[in-house]
């Protein structure tokens, strides 16, 4: 004859459900930022920032900060619009969106700049919407040139920051120098006629 079932539960289920109860809990902590009881301290390394442009696709041209937030250190020009200012800790900070001269290698733009001339046709290529933050020299000189027509003589006159940010097409694309330290120290547009 079989022998009745008690209604005694089972040791097992009695001996097992408590630890797997505290085993899951033990995980869900850890999960939630809590420590197993036995974990050693690490010693924490953070990275240094590596240098970028605006836009984290970067580009080869950007190079080590200076301290003073130039992502164009080691360039002795540069070329493109100013897509906006912004203010560090006072500083002027223009954001560059850079473009190329069509046949000219950023290579030589950067290093030997490109000359003010006039144009109809636009000569330049942008570099895929890449940003640049340039500080601005408090001492920096500016100046506008404008195209009334193609014959006619180009007129210049001296003008500031915010002129050269706000220009429009075509006459938006400005040569920008820069000092030792990626500074913006001059800057004037190219003037589209």
């Amino acid at each position: 004859m079989p022998t009745p079932r008690t209604s005694r539960p089972s040791t097992l289920t009695t001996r097992t459900l408590p630890l797997a109860v505290a085993a899951l809990l033990t995980l869900g902590l850890s999960a939630c930022g809590g420590a197993p009881a036995a974990q050693e301290p690490t010693d924490a390394v953070t990275p240094a920032a590596a240098p970028s442009a605006v836009d984290p696709a970067g580009s080869d041209d950007a190079t080590t900060d200076s301290g003073n937030g130039s992502d164009v250190v080691g360039r002795k020009f540069d070329l493109g619009t100013i897509d906006r200012l912004e203010d560090r800790d006072g500083v002027p900070v223009a954001v560059l969106d850079r473009f190329t001269a069509k046949g000219v290698p950023d290579s030589d733009i950067a290093e030997h700049g490109l000359a003010i001339k006039p144009f109809t046709t636009p000569p330049f290529e942008n570099l895929g919407r890449t940003l640049f933050r340039i500080p601005v020299s408090p001492d920096a000189t500016f100046v506008y040139h404008h195209c009334v027509a193609p014959d006619q003589p180009v007129q210049s006159q001296s003008s500031d920051l915010h002129q050269m940010s706000s220009l429009g097409e075509p006459e938006d694309i400005v040569v920008v120098t820069l000092d030792e330290e990626g500074v913006m120290t001059h800057a004037e547009n190219e003037p589209g006629c």
